[in-house]
């Protein structure tokens, strides 16, 4: 057996390893400056969803206590040159990769439907009819004022303070509270993104 064939602590060689991740059929042969090249195509794929995904973290939840500790190509780069404990932290960090990449995707689905749902109750016209009533205290023109323009007026304001920053505030912390939720198990019964 090569040098380079050792078996992992899991029982396969490092082409058995991949023949399996491929789904090769028993038997198949791999073809090593092929697998190389596959292999440096894919760390190039992770590395740029590495950035695009971390950088979308941050934007949508800067607060957060999820941090990365390296990037994934630093990461994968000390596992593939033999460090000590490099392959563990490795594939903890392409699993947090993963799973932050799937929490944001569900998130984004999600924020949309949680921000319809609060925007619909909101501007309810039965909504805007019972915060009318409750706030008629602006002395004698409310008690000349009609029912419709108690109304209106209501629906002004609280159309007033919904400008595009408080709106892209509301979305952008409602994925970020359904992502973290995902990546923390507590979301949907505890299942993991």
């Amino acid at each position: 057996m090569p040098p380079d064939s050792q078996p992992t602590p899991s029982g396969q060689t490092p082409e058995s390893a991949l023949a399996a991740a491929l789904q090769l059929p028993p038997g198949q042969t791999l073809d090593p400056a092929r697998a190389a090249a596959i292999c440096a195509a894919l760390i190039d794929f992770a590395a740029s969803l590495d950035t695009v995904v971390w950088s979308a973290w941050r934007a949508v939840a800067p607060a957060s206590s999820i941090k990365r500790a390296e990037t994934i190509r630093a990461s994968l780069g000390r596992a593939a040159s033999g460090e000590a404990g490099a392959d563990l932290d490795a594939a903890r960090d392409l699993e947090l990769l993963r799973q932050l990449a799937a929490a944001l995707i569900a998130g984004i689905g999600q924020a949309g439907r949680q921000f319809a749902q609060r925007h619909a109750e909101r501007f309810a016209p039965t909504q805007i009819e019972a915060a009318a009533k409750m706030s008629s205290s602006r002395g004698f023109a409310d008690l000349v004022a009609s029912h419709e323009t108690r109304c209106w007026r209501k629906y002004t304001e609280l159309a007033a303070a919904s400008d595009a920053a408080s709106v892209e505030r509301e979305l952008l912390g409602a994925v970020a509270a359904f992502a973290e939720s995902l990546l923390r198990g507590t979301a949907g019964g505890g299942t993991r993104a």
